[in-house]
This record gives structure tokens, C-alpha cells and sequence, in this order.
């Protein structure tokens, strides 16, 4: 899933606030940094005489005003840290929730007849679980056929939130998943209808 990255400012901007750019690929915000900073110095050089002699200093400081306009140019904006913060807290729950129901349904009650023989995410397969080979029994039939339903609808709104918060590649990597289910979906019916055994 692509991530909107958040780079901590420094010392061209307030300290509660941060540079980001949606899809942002990894070390995009030094390099563009670095070219934003050679771009908006300059030399500032002054001088003080008086009747018991003078001294003068010359450095290099940065520009603020054109040194954030070279970062808007390239896509870079400024956002309050907390607030961005709070706002991916909230997309991190959004995501967790989702997880979380499809957890919840693995462990119903009335589907265990079903997940209790077979995994309810193929990581968790037991050896035992492999080793199966037996078909499906027509009374156990309702469990299987209640879960998918109940899980393609959570799947459903997986994808639209992938899409929804990933800007730079959420449909391709929705796209991926769906076709993953589409396979998932097409064993299930072998399975269903008892062309293939648990362990299979």
C-alpha cells in the first residue's frame, strides 16, 4: 500500500510543522530539499566602522519565502504535525477496524462448524488442516457459503479503503487483491460443491 510520508522539518520552518507529499517515494524529501536550499540562498554580507575601527561579517542564509515556494513547486506542502498526525490515527483505525471484523468472523460462534476444520486465513493452515481429505458434508454446506458472503462484503469496503488512502498506487494494489479473492472465490465453489477436499 502506497503511505503518505511526513518528513520532519528543519530549521526553515516552526517545529510543529512537517513537509509532506502524498506517495512521496523514499529519499524524494532530501533531494528535493537539497535543491530548494541552493536555489533560495544567498550571501549577506554588512560592515561597521566607527572612530575606534569597524568589523564586518559575510555568510550564506536561506530565503524562506522562495525556499517554500520551490518545495510547493515540486508538490511539498507544510500541514500541522498534530493534525496530521490525528488524521492518520484515524486512517490506521479505519484499516484496524476492518481487520478486526474479519477476525471477529473467523471466531462466530455459529461458523465454527466451518473454521474449525479449516483455516480462516490460509497462513494459519495446521498440518492436520493439509492432511484433510475429506469433502464437505451437505449440513456443513451453510457455514461456508454464510461466511463468504459476510467476508466479501468486508473485503468490499477493504479495497475501496486501499484505494481511498493510497493515492499513488491504492488501484493497482486493490486490483491485485480483487483478483486474489476472484481465485480465493473460485477454489471455495470447487470445495463447495466437494470437486476438492479440506486439505486441498
Amino acid at each position: 500500500m502506497g503511505r503518505l510520508r511526513l518528513f520532519l522539518l528543519s530549521a526553515c520552518a516552526a517545529n510543529n510543522n512537517v513537509w509532506v507529499k502524498p506517495g512521496a517515494a523514499s529519499g524524494e524529501f532530501a533531494q528535493t530539499k537539497y535543491a530548494c536550499m541552493q536555489q533560495s540562498q544567498h550571501r549577506v554580507s554588512t560592515a561597521y566602522v566607527n572612530e575606534y575601527g569597524g568589523s564586518s561579517d559575510s555568510r550564506v542564509t536561506t530565503n524562506n519565502p522562495l525556499f517554500s515556494a520551490c518545495m510547493n513547486a515540486q508538490g511539498w506542502y507544510l500541514q500541522d504535525k498534530r493534525q496530521l498526525q490525528a488524521v492518520n490515527q484515524a486512517k490506521k483505525d479505519g484499516w484496524e477496524a476492518l481487520l478486526d471484523e474479519a477476525r471477529q468472523l473467523c471466531e462466530r460462534e455459529d461458523l465454527q462448524p466451518y473454521y474449525s476444520k479449516s483455516p480462516c486465513k490460509p497462513e494459519d493452515a495446521t498440518l492436520e488442516q493439509l492432511a484433510d481429505k475429506s469433502r464437505i458434508s451437505p449440513s456443513e454446506k451453510e457455514a461456508p457459503s454464510e461466511a463468504r458472503s459476510e467476508y466479501a462484503e468486508i473485503a468490499k469496503r477493504m479495497y475501496g479503503y486501499v484505494r481511498q488512502n493510497n493515492p499513488r498506487n491504492g488501484n493497482a494494489i486493490a486490483f491485485i487483491r480483487e483478483q486474489t479473492t476472484s481465485e480465493l472465490d473460485k477454489v471455495s465453489v470447487d470445495f463447495y460443491e466437494g470437486r476438492m477436499t479440506r486439505g486441498e
